[in-house]
C-alpha cells in the first residue's frame, strides 16, 4: 500500500468538542467582539463576532424551549445566503440538533425525497419556498413537523429569529457539551449531494468533521483563514463548500463574509469593490466574467490578493486572461475535501489542485484492480482523515460502496501525483455533470426523460460551453416509433416540447441547456449500460481535443 501524507505539520486532534464549544473557547486571532463578520444583501445590519455567539445562544434557547428542538433532532433549512442562514446554523448546532441545509432551488420532488431521508422535526424556509414545502409535507401526511419562516411573517407561523430568540440574557443555552464524549460519533450536519445513482443523498458530518475541517484549513493555508480576510461569497451556504468556508471557519477566525443570495456579475463586482475584498472563491464561469467582461472592468478590485477557483478545471486560455487582468493577485485551483493548492507562483504548478490538507492521507488506486498505481500514473483518489464523512443517512448500501473495507473513501476522481507532491485532476470516474459548481446526476435526468410519453430511451452527458466556461447537460433520446417517423420539422417540435417539459420539472441549474437530440439507438454495453463516451457530443469533444 502506497500512502501519501500531508507535508503540513501535524495538527491537534479535537475529539471532545462540539461546534459551539469550539466557537466559544478558541479565538485564534484575538478578534474584538464588535468586529463585523457577516453581512448580506437583505439588510444593512451586520453579525458581529461576539453578537453571533450571543444571538446563537438565545436563538438556541427559543428553538429548544419554545419549539422543542432537542439534541439529535434534525432541522431542515431552505434558506439562501444571509445573516439568517449563519445564525440558524449556529443556533441549531448550539442545541445539539442536526442542521440539514437544502438548496432553495429544490423542487417539490426534491423536498419529498429529502423529507423521507432525514425525517426532520422542524423545517425553516424562505417565503418563496413555503408553499412547496407545505405541499410536500401534505403529500406525506406529515402534520407534526414545525415550520418556521425567515425574513417575513406568514400568518401565525413562527419567524426566525424574531419569534424564537429569548428576550432576557437568562434565556440562553450553554453550548452543546461534548466534553468527555467522542465528537466523531455525534452528527452535526447533513449536506445533500447528487450521487451517480441519481437522487440526492444525505451526507452525514459529525461535530468532529467540521471542527477539524476549520483547524485543518487554518493549518494548511493560514493566509486564507484569518481575521483580515474580506470576501463576497455567492456559492450556496447549503453546500458543504460554502458551509465550511464562510459559515464555520470564517466565523471562527473573525473574517468578514458578505453572502450573496443570488449571483449576478454586476452585484458581485460592486459588493466586492465596496468591502475591498482580499479573497474570492469562484467557479470557472465567474473567472471568465471577471477576466473578460466589461462589467468587471468598471469596478476597483485593487484590494484583491487571492483568487481560488474550484468546482471544475479552468481552461488555460481563461487562466491567462485572469492572470493578465489581476497581475497583482495570486491565483490557484483547489479540490476541496482533501487536497488544496498552496499559494504558488510557479507556472509549472498552476492548474494543479495542490497538496494534501494537514491531517489527510491519500492513495491513488487503479479502480479495476484496487492496486496502488506508481508515482506519475493516473488512479482514483482514495482519502482518509478527519474530514471524511460519517456516511450516507439511511443508505447503508451507498455508504458501503463508497468506502473500502479498511476505511478509505473513494472519491470517484481520477488524479495523478507529480514529484513535488502536487495532485492533478485528469478525469472523473463518476459521471457527474458540473454546471457552474452545481452537480447534476445524468441518471436523474434520464429517469425523468423516460417518463415522457414520446421517449423510449434516454442518455444525458456533459458538453463544455466555452461562452459560459462550464459544462452543461445535453440529452439524447430515442423516440416512440410513430414519432420517429415524423418529418424532420415535426420531429424537432417534439424534441423542443420534450426540452420545455423537462425544464418545467427541474431545478434551474439542472435544465438541459445543451439541448435535446434524437438518436435511433443509444450506445450501450451488452449488459445495457449506457456508453456515454460514445455519444456523438462526447466523440466530437474527443476529436476536437486531438486537433
Amino acid at each position: 500500500m502506497v500512502v501519501y501524507r500531508s507535508p503540513v505539520t501535524p495538527i491537534h486532534d479535537a475529539t471532545n468538542l462540539s461546534i459551539p464549544q469550539f466557537m466559544t473557547q478558541y479565538n485564534p486571532d484575538d478578534v474584538d467582539a464588535s468586529k463585523a463578520v457577516h453581512t448580506d444583501t437583505f439588510s444593512d445590519e451586520a453579525l458581529t463576532y461576539g453578537g453571533l455567539r450571543y444571538q446563537a445562544a438565545r436563538a438556541a434557547w427559543g428553538l429548544q424551549k419554545r419549539l422543542g428542538l432537542q439534541p439529535g433532532n434534525t432541522l431542515l433549512a431552505l434558506v439562501n445566503n444571509s445573516n439568517a442562514f449563519v445564525l440558524l446554523a449556529h443556533a441549531t448546532w448550539w442545541t445539539g440538533a442536526i442542521f440539514a441545509p437544502l438548496n432553495t432551488a429544490a423542487t417539490h420532488q426534491d423536498i419529498l425525497h429529502v423529507l423521507q431521508i432525514v425525517k426532520p422535526t422542524h423545517v425553516v424556509t424562505i417565503e418563496e419556498k413555503l408553499s412547496t414545502v407545505q405541499d410536500a409535507l401534505a403529500s406525506l401526511s406529515l402534520t407534526d413537523i414545525k415550520v418556521l419562516t425567515v425574513r417575513c411573517k406568514v400568518g401565525n407561523m413562527p419567524q426566525f429569529p424574531e419569534d424564537v430568540t429569548g428576550e432576557a440574557d437568562s434565556q440562553s443555552l450553554p453550548p452543546y457539551d461534548l466534553q468527555g464524549k467522542n465528537s466523531k460519533d455525534v452528527p452535526s450536519t447533513i449536506c445533500f449531494s447528487s450521487g451517480t445513482t441519481g437522487k440526492m443523498k444525505g451526507v452525514q458530518l459529525s461535530h468532529y468533521n467540521l471542527v477539524m475541517n476549520s483547524i485543518m484549513m487554518r493549518a494548511s493555508m493560514p493566509v486564507r483563514v484569518n481575521s483580515t480576510v474580506r470576501e463576497v461569497f455567492f456559492a450556496p451556504y447549503c453546500h458543504v463548500y460554502g458551509l465550511t468556508i464562510a459559515v464555520l471557519a470564517g466565523m471562527w477566525v473573525g473574517a468578514h463574509y458578505c453572502g450573496l443570495a443570488a449571483f449576478d456579475l454586476e452585484s458581485f463586482c460592486r459588493k466586492s469593490s465596496e468591502i475591498k475584498v482580499t479573497d474570492l472563491h469562484i467557479v470557472p464561469p465567474v473567472a471568465l466574467g471577471l477576466a473578460a467582461s466589461p462589467i468587471a472592468q468598471k469596478y476597483d478590485l485593487a484590494s484583491l490578493q487571492r483568487i481560488v477557483i474550484s468546482a471544475a478545471p479552468l481552461k488555460k486560455s481563461v487562466q491567462q486572461l485572469l492572470k493578465k487582468r489581476f497581475s497583482h493577485t495570486s491565483i490557484c485551483q483547489e479540490c476541496s475535501g482533501g487536497v488544496i493548492h498552496e499559494i504558488d507562483e510557479d507556472e509549472k504548478a498552476f492548474g494543479c489542485v495542490g497538496k494534501l490538507f494537514a491531517g489527510m492521507e491519500a492513495r491513488l488506486v487503479d479502480p479495476k484492480t484496487n492496486k496502488d498505481v506508481p508515482l506519475g500514473e493516473e488512479g482514483e483518489l482514495w482519502l482518509r482523515g478527519p474530514v471524511v464523512m460519517m456516511g450516507y443517512v439511511n443508505d447503508s448500501e451507498a455508504t458501503k460502496r463508497t468506502f473500502s473495507d479498511d476505511g478509505w473513501i473513494k472519491s470517484g476522481d481520477i488524479l495523478k501525483l507529480d514529484e513535488n507532491q502536487n495532485f492533478w485532476v485528469t478525469d472523473r470516474l463518476k459521471e457527474m455533470i458540473k454546471y457552474k459548481g452545481f452537480q447534476i446526476a445524468p441518471s436523474e435526468l434520464e429517469d425523468m426523460l423516460l417518463r415522457h410519453s414520446n421517449v423510449t430511451d434516454a442518455a444525458v452527458c456533459a458538453v463544455y460551453d466555452d461562452a459560459q466556461a462550464t459544462e452543461v447537460p445535453l440529452a439524447y433520446v430515442s423516440l416512440s416509433p410513430e414519432t420517429a417517423e415524423l418529418p424532420s420539422s415535426e420531429k424537432q417540435k417534439v424534441l423542443d416540447e420534450i426540452r420545455s417539459w423537462m425544464d418545467g420539472q427541474l431545478a434551474g441549474y439542472k435544465k438541459l441547456r445543451g439541448g435535446v437530440f434524437h438518436l435511433q439507438s443509444l450506445p450501450k454495453t451488452p449488459t445495457g449500460k449506457i456508453l456515454r463516451r460514445l455519444l456523438p457530443a462526447k466523440l466530437n469533444e474527443a476529436r476536437e481535443a486531438k486537433l
